[in-house]
């Protein structure tokens, strides 16, 4: 059962608090264990683009990551413990470069070959 105090924080978050959120530059979010979220500017325009914020956090195992497709593009999703008694999570999203990928690929078969010699 949620608590009346909890779900009046998530709805009414303070301005500090949402300051320190928007202070990320990419899409970073607040979920509590009964699913409510403080979004940033950033995720919340990624949630309006139809990405679905609320389910992915939920997949998410705590201190874990996943890798999502949204729109041709890779995403890593994060989801970290805040503090044992918030029962909440800070979750990140960033874009993964295709570039970047495909060097550390390259990069990771070179020392291989490498090594080899």
């Amino acid at each position: 059962m949620k608590n009346q105090d909890t779900i009046d924080e998530f709805s009414n978050p303070s301005s500090l608090f949402i300051a320190v959120l928007d202070s990320f530059n990419h899409p970073t979010w607040i979920v509590d264990s009964d699913g409510q979220c403080i979004l940033n500017q950033p995720a919340k325009d990624l949630k309006k683009s139809g990405f679905d914020i609320d389910i992915h956090s939920h997949k998410i195992k705590v201190n874990g990551n996943c890798t999502v497709f949204h729109k041709g593009k890779k995403y890593d999703i994060s989801k970290k413990d805040i503090n044992h008694g918030t029962n909440s999570c800070l979750c990140t999203i960033k874009i993964e470069d295709e570039a970047i990928t495909k060097l550390k690929a390259s990069s990771t078969k070179l020392a291989k070959v490498l090594s080899a010699l």
